[in-house]
């Protein structure tokens, strides 16, 4: 109990610090920006517009999605989890979390993963994923799950499903979540990295997938800034299979470029492009002009692209 009211005041102390003062100080970076340089004027206008005149918010765009008070919330009868009902199906989240809490992170989710949204892990009309049957589906690689609800979108595509998490806090809800698919869905308790280290909890791609040879896998991964460390530890898994690959990359300025750099040096037959859009993390410290960053990066061997998407 004590615990969850340190969280609360953490939370509102966040948000008067956030709001009050770091939102207005973004605003007053991007309102000079515009008047002084008219490159980054023109390049972001439409976000620009979009920034000055509304709420500060990571997705610079109009989102189609609702307002936090409608979403659909409730407590399972014998666990006493609570979820939420996200297209349909019960997401559900840590003990203790109390409904406006779940909703305006569910509402958050969903703005992230909103059509138009730059940190959209893999557009809708994307075929990948799109399949008549599971059994003719890829396997979902997710690493950085958190509550699963990428995975939860696409479950009913996927042949099986890794759900790969190193907060352990998260393994009561997503074997909660994912329980009406238990016979394909596998829950990985640890931490991604170049790298294993059983001391620190942590595996390589290539050790977790060691057997994995001529798969056709969907690899998302939202790991804080660690995507690099991670593609690093996933040679023999990029190579040895049809992978697509789904990176955020908004973590820090270079994230993006970084990444791509890796790619073409280590994988020169893998093409890579990013989502549509740009995202801008007012929130963060270190963010440098000209503020917005990618969202994705997405990747494929392009022996297997075949026009399946623009880039």
């Amino acid at each position: 109990m004590l615990h969850r009211i340190k969280e609360w005041i953490i939370q509102i102390i966040w948000g008067l610090y956030s709001r009050g003062y770091l939102a207005p100080k973004m605003k007053r970076k991007l309102q000079r920006g515009r008047k002084a340089d008219a490159d980054f004027n023109r390049q972001y206008a439409h976000e620009l517009d979009f920034l000055l005149n509304k709420t500060l918010r990571f997705v610079p765009y109009e989102t189609d999605t609702p307002c936090f008070r409608e979403i659909e919330t409730a407590q399972d009868g014998k666990g006493k989890l609570p979820y939420a009902v996200v297209g349909g199906k019960k997401l559900f989240l840590m003990r203790g979390s109390h409904q406006k809490e779940i909703q305006k992170y569910i509402a958050g989710l969903m703005e992230e993963q909103a059509d138009n949204s730059p940190h959209l892990y893999i557009d809708r009309d994307d075929p990948f994923l799109k399949v008549d049957h599971p059994s003719e589906g890829p396997i979902l690689i997710d690493v950085g799950c958190a509550e699963g609800n990428f995975t939860l979108e696409y479950i009913g595509y996927a042949r099986e499903a890794y759900l790969i998490e190193g907060d352990s806090r998260w393994n009561e809800p997503l074997k909660a979540t994912f329980a009406p698919w238990a016979e394909k869905v596998h829950i990985v308790n640890q931490f991604v990295a170049d790298k294993s280290d059983e001391a620190a909890k942590q595996t390589s791609l290539d050790e977790l997938f060691a057997g994995f040879h001529g798969e056709r896998i969907f690899l998302k991964m939202d790991l804080e800034g660690w995507g690099l460390k991670a593609l690093q530890g996933s040679t023999n898994l990029l190579n040895n299979n049809d992978v697509y690959v789904a990176c955020a990359c908004y973590h820090s300025d270079t994230e993006y470029e970084d990444i791509s750099k890796y790619l073409e040096a280590a994988h020169p037959d893998y093409a890579v492009w990013s989502s549509t859009g740009v995202c801008i993390c007012w929130f963060d410290k270190a963010l440098s002009y000209p503020y917005f960053r990618r969202g994705m990066l997405r990747a494929r061997n392009k022996a297997y692209l075949k026009g399946e998407v623009s880039i």
